[in-house]
């Protein structure tokens, strides 16, 4: 079935009547780094305003001369990531702070300039180009519908000129709803006297901050919890995070349209499920959405059996999700992260364990 895929991408794409650019393309894929803007768009679910965010990229090609670059740069006022080795470095430019990866997330994936053809291996469900000019060419991946998301698609415009992906848009329904993405590269220039090595000796000057001190019995020096205020969706009232202290409290942070939350709700219902005799409270924060009966309706189709709060203070400086930050009966910090991988499960049990042994 790859196969057949890939035949018919390069069938596909030998009907856009590429030619060899003249100039642009041969220093593009000659060149060994690129310089250029990326502009994100977002308006999701049960929202009506658009959020707007930009970054600036040194993208490095890799040895099979990829434009999926092997040692990139991303960052705008606030955050730094470099990935270097094998290993991302994410760096908070106000906190002074940075922390170590050896995986890149797909939030950070999407900001790499796209290779000049859209691999067989993501075009899982159907392929089809909605429109053709002399300038450019637009292709359209649809993807299956998911319990209550339909009408699934993702958008490539491609330029006919460099056979680059220059807007990538993705659009999804939820519950008459929509969600829409639009990522728009620009500027793309060449990029010389970039010196990766250089940027990690850098880092000197910011503080490391490891997933094994998170795990650490806890210290005085520990980050504080923050408190703050949510409605509590199951008792139609609103209280304060401070209401549970004294318990170890698990925060999932979470949002209707996020597919890994959804991912996640399992795992977050065993450990709701596994300790519920033990001094724990499990609860699904939600920043994002604000319709009741709709997140009421979603917590019963999707099994979630855990309390459900609605906030608005982002107390937690949350930014990708799902996220999660476990909370020990001394009000302190044990553990704070975005995803929750197989690989990370084990480890956050592990912690809930070791808190009730303190």
């Amino acid at each position: 079935m790859n196969k057949i895929k890939l035949v018919y991408v390069v069938i596909l794409f030998s009907t856009f009547g590429f030619s060899q650019a003249n100039g642009i393309e041969n220093d593009l894929f000659e060149n060994e780094t690129l310089l250029y803007n990326v502009h994100v768009k977002m308006k999701y679910f049960f929202k009506t305003d658009t959020t707007n965010r930009q970054y600036t990229v040194v993208l490095e090609k890799n040895k099979q001369d990829s434009l999926y670059g092997y040692n990139f740069k991303i960052f705008n006022r606030h955050t730094l990531y470099i990935n270097w080795g094998n290993t991302l470095y994410s760096i908070s430019k106000k906190d002074k702070v940075y922390t170590t990866s050896k995986k890149v997330d797909l939030n950070i994936k999407n900001l790499l300039l796209p290779n000049r053809y859209i691999k067989a291996k993501d075009l899982s469900d159907s392929l089809r180009i909605i429109e053709k000019n002399r300038r450019e060419v637009v292709i359209r991946r649809d993807k299956k519908d998911f319990k209550e998301f339909n009408n699934i698609y993702f958008n490539y415009y491609i330029d006919l000129k460099n056979r680059l992906s220059y807007k990538i848009t993705s659009h999804v329904n939820f519950q008459g709803n929509s969600q829409y993405k639009e990522f728009l590269f620009e500027n793309i220039r060449q990029k010389s006297d970039v010196n990766f090595k250089s940027e990690i000796e850098n880092l000197k000057k910011y503080r490391y901050d490891s997933f094994e001190k998170k795990q650490k019995p806890v210290s005085k020096n520990s980050i504080k919890v923050k408190d703050f205020e949510g409605y509590l969706l199951s008792q139609d009232e609103t209280l304060s995070l401070s209401s549970y202290y004294g318990k170890i409290i698990i925060l999932d942070f979470w949002y209707m349209s996020c597919y890994p939350c959804i991912k996640a709700i399992p795992f977050i219902n065993k450990l709701r499920n596994d300790f519920t005799k033990e001094d724990v409270v499990v609860l699904g924060v939600n920043l994002i959405d604000e319709n009741k009966k709709q997140i009421r309706k979603f917590t019963e189709d999707f099994n979630i059996q855990y309390e459900v709060l609605l906030a608005k203070n982002n107390a937690y400086n949350i930014k990708a999700y799902p996220a999660i930050v476990i909370i020990d009966k001394n009000k302190e910090i044990l553990y704070s992260g975005s995803g929750v991988r197989k690989e990370e499960e084990s480890k956050i049990i592990d912690i809930i364990n070791m808190a009730l042994r303190n």
